[in-house]
């Protein structure tokens, strides 16, 4: 049967053809209403992550000066998380798309769970040791169950829908940053002046996510049962190490991309509490409440960027702009005098109303671009690599920032030099974008297409093939 035959009887059913082709069990019924449940239960399983990610930032002269450590071993608390999530998340990939959501996503979310609660003894006793064992292997929760979140919207929700729920994801972990940097300080005090305040906090929503992810796994099992699917890679075309090499270039430059944005970006937030009072005169309880600019604005932001790259497309020169912000952000950041004010002045205010837009701009669009390059059995695996690619810098940008800070304190407090290194690793993403840019434009601008005019392609080649099987039938 060919295009003439698709469109004959195209127009023969009209709005009725996906009717027709969901009785004879051709398409998938994920195009209900329950996906907007399932999308409000991964964003709530992800909440509790995202919320004890950040926790060490608004406690960081707290964790300095209570458990002794110097800027080095603060930074190392994020390393500790990123290190082992250089290889897991490719692996927690590939697993996801072999095992499937609900068994995945139970054992990334006991890794989380115990792995705060360790935290949460390390910062009862004062052990450093416990603290860094806790990140990582709360570490290794958190970045596979994002996986298994991205694998999530890619199933349940198509063209112009995924960038939105992608956005979703990063709005409700926005929620957790600031819910974080308000709640957490202030927890501290709650009980006395003990760290363990805010980290048994954080412990009890990460169990409260689990209970929401386990909702959402049940969900997905119904759905796969109800179309025939187990939920798992089928063994003939499931993920084969082979594989890797059918990856095109243009993914690897995003791979790399991906990497140097969020080091980029990180660098300067990780610190940002500590930078807020020791440059500008905020106290860590001030700090934190203005550190909640940059998690507000982008939260209101970023489904606008996700609704606007799924209707008018753009993807690419939204990154280049993220990239654009960021490395003026650094530069500003460099060279802004030093005041003791403690106020949000103008250009604070300005500095992290732009981080916000930066953050948000590229996390609503960036993950939407993966599942448009690599084949759909492949998904779990392609967020994998791309976990990968970015914890990769997280384990490493923190460390030379901490190590440059203490040797270079007595320059704006040790932010210039590392200022002048993150908006060096901005320049450097600005140039592989253009790259990616020229070489999308090259290959079909799949990543610069919007949204809707990619799932009519998707929809024509999915009735093509299902009536060319009915076709056959006959």
């Amino acid at each position: 049967m060919g295009n003439e035959s698709l469109l004959d009887v195209s127009t023969h059913f009209g709005d009725d053809l996906d009717m027709f082709l969901l009785s004879k069990g051709l398409v998938k019924t994920r195009s209900t209403k329950v996906r907007w449940l399932v999308l409000t239960l991964a964003c709530l399983c992800g909440f509790g992550s995202y919320y004890c990610y950040d926790l060490p930032q608004p406690l960081q002269s707290m964790l300095v000066t209570d458990v002794k450590i110097s800027t080095v071993k603060y930074d190392l608390l994020y390393s500790a998380y990123s290190l082992p999530n250089i290889i897991l998340p490719f692996f927690g990939g590939i697993i996801t798309d072999k095992l499937g959501v609900g068994k995945t996503m139970t054992i990334y979310s006991l890794f989380i769970i115990f792995g705060q609660l360790i935290c949460t003894l390390g910062a009862l006793f004062g052990r450093f040791s416990l603290l860094v064992t806790g990140r990582i292997l709360f570490g290794i929760g958190g970045e596979s169950l994002g996986v298994v979140q991205s694998v999530i919207a890619a199933k349940w929700f198509k063209g112009k829908e995924l960038a939105f729920a992608l956005g979703m994801f990063l709005c409700f972990g926005r929620i957790g940053n600031i819910a974080n940097s308000s709640i957490s300080p202030r927890a501290y005090f709650w009980v006395g002046g003990h760290l363990w305040g805010p980290f048994l906090l954080g412990s009890l929503t990460c169990i409260g996510s689990m209970f929401a992810g386990s909702s959402m796994a049940s969900l997905d099992e119904k759905a796969d049962l109800e179309e025939g699917e187990t939920g798992r890679g089928d063994s003939d075309d499931g993920f084969k190490w082979g594989d890797l090499k059918k990856f095109k270039l243009i993914f690897y430059l995003l791979l790399i991309n991906c990497g140097l944005y969020y080091g980029a970006s990180a660098g300067l937030v990780n610190n940002l509490n500590d930078l807020l009072v020791q440059r500008f005169g905020f106290t860590p309880q001030s700090a934190g409440d203005a550190i909640i600019i940059v998690h507000a604005f982008a939260l209101m932001v970023t489904p606008l960027f996700g609704f606007y790259s799924d209707y008018r497309g753009g993807k690419l020169t939204i990154i280049l702009l993220s990239y654009l912000i960021l490395f003026g952000l650094h530069g500003v950041l460099a060279y802004l005098p030093d005041s003791h004010s403690g106020q949000v002045t103008k250009p604070i205010l300005a500095l992290l109303i732009s981080l916000g837009l930066t953050t948000a701009a590229y996390g609503a669009v960036f993950w939407p671009c993966v599942p448009l390059i690599v084949r759909q059995n492949l998904t779990g695996t392609a967020y994998g690599l791309a976990g990968a690619s970015y914890n990769l810098m997280l384990a490493v940008v923190p460390l030379v920032v901490g190590g440059i800070h203490e040797k270079t304190v007595s320059k704006k407090e040790g932010y210039y030099w590392t200022e002048v290194l993150l908006g060096g690793m901005s320049f450097v993403g600005i140039l592989f974008t253009i790259w990616v840019l020229v070489v999308d434009r090259r290959t079909g601008r799949k990543l610069e297409k919007p949204g809707s005019e990619i799932e009519k392609e998707s929809l024509l080649r999915v009735r093509f093939r299902s009536l060319s099987r009915i076709n056959l039938r006959r």
